[in-house]
């Protein structure tokens, strides 16, 4: 791809018409998911229609509106697929940020680590 497909995005019509182009090609004619189970996402995306990563970063710096929409439509197509809880458990610890600490936080205020203490014997208590 040359690039000439994002360089007229001033509404994004032609961004999102590949992204629901793409996204129609990942499902059967019924609309559902094909038999591989074939999750479209942004590197798919950008394999379907030959875009180099270059061209990804010039759309993310040049039009980063555009660009954060076309990821949460993907981000919407995984949420409505039909994945393991793992993955969708490890999805959600990225994307609510509870991955791993940022070794130095942007603010110099470090509220420590939490732990919780249960005072309770199973043994004796019970359940």
């Amino acid at each position: 791809m040359n690039g000439d497909r994002f360089d007229d995005l001033s509404r994004g019509e032609t961004l999102f018409a590949m992204a629901e182009e793409y996204i129609s090609s990942c499902r059967d004619s019924s609309g559902a998911a094909k038999p591989r189970d074939r999750l479209p996402n942004l590197a798919g995306f950008c394999r379907h229609f030959g875009i180099r990563s270059t061209e990804l970063a010039r759309l993310k710096s040049e039009h980063t509106e555009l660009y954060d929409t076309l990821c949460l439509t993907f981000e919407d197509e995984a949420l409505n697929f039909s994945l393991s809880p793992t993955i969708m458990a490890a999805y959600f610890k990225k994307r609510l940020g509870y991955g791993e600490k940022d070794p130095e936080p942007s603010s110099g205020y470090d509220g420590g680590e939490m732990r919780l203490i249960f005072e309770h014997d199973i043994d004796k208590d019970g359940l």
